[in-house]
């Protein structure tokens, strides 16, 4: 039961920070969907372009492209972990890898959700939310494997 507790924690994750940085809209406006890997459907009629036309600065960009690239490290943590629970084992290094991948990405999210500069009409979407649930879940599938790591082995039963 635990195995497969943490498998479905772990590939709700990976595909919460997928879905999120991919194709996920942080923020929409007129259309718009505007994300940590650039912005499609752009006013103009362009299919794709930038975040500079928002006005965050580079240092705003540079941080979208961070939880972006946050985004799927934690992504490729999170489905080594699934592999790895799923072949019957204790993957307690894959843990504490997913644990830093997922610190990294919420940390970078949050500078990018909270450095958003504004722009009139637009409101959250659900690229937000599926990074929020990547965080979580992904925090939860490494923690059930590090407590059953350290949960005592009990001896086998007497044989007849």
């Amino acid at each position: 039961m635990h195995r497969w507790l943490v498998i479905g924690l772990a590939l709700a994750a990976a595909s919460g920070f997928a879905l999120s940085v991919q194709d996920g809209a942080w923020w929409t406006v007129s259309g718009v969907s505007i994300g940590p890997h650039g912005t499609h459907h752009c006013m103009g009629g362009a299919e794709a372009c930038g975040l500079a036309w928002l006005g965050g600065g580079e240092g705003w960009i540079r941080m979208g492209t961070t939880t972006w690239g946050a985004g799927l490290v934690a992504t490729a943590a999170l489905v080594l972990l699934a592999a790895a629970s799923a072949s019957k084992r204790v993957p307690k290094l894959l843990a504490g890898m997913t644990i830093t991948a997922t610190l990294c990405a919420a940390v970078t999210g949050t500078i990018f959700l909270v450095g958003y500069p504004g722009f009139t009409g637009s409101h959250l979407d659900r690229g937000v939310w599926l990074y929020g649930i990547g965080v979580f879940f992904g925090f939860a599938a490494a923690i059930t494997v590090l407590r059953a790591a350290r949960a005592p082995k009990l001896p086998p039963p007497p044989r007849p």
